[in-house]
């Protein structure tokens, strides 16, 4: 993967933080060989030190070769 999208981190005063980052899917590997797409990471930090994050993938992968 690379980055397709810098990430942004905000903090307010008060402790909270949030962002989001994207990544390019360039790659994989076993039955991931040859797949492309974007993965995007959003995230929220509570004063507390929780934290809480989603994550979403777009696979696309490659067409399996016809069997004979």
């Amino acid at each position: 993967m690379d980055t397709a999208i810098p990430g942004r981190v905000t903090t307010t005063e008060d402790g909270w933080s949030s962002g989001s980052i994207s990544w390019r899917i360039t790659g994989g590997s076993g039955r991931f060989v040859g797949a492309t797409g974007i993965a995007t990471g959003n995230f929220i930090g509570d004063p507390d030190g929780s934290f809480t994050d989603h994550q979403l993938f777009k696979l696309v992968l490659p067409q399996s070769a016809p069997r004979a």
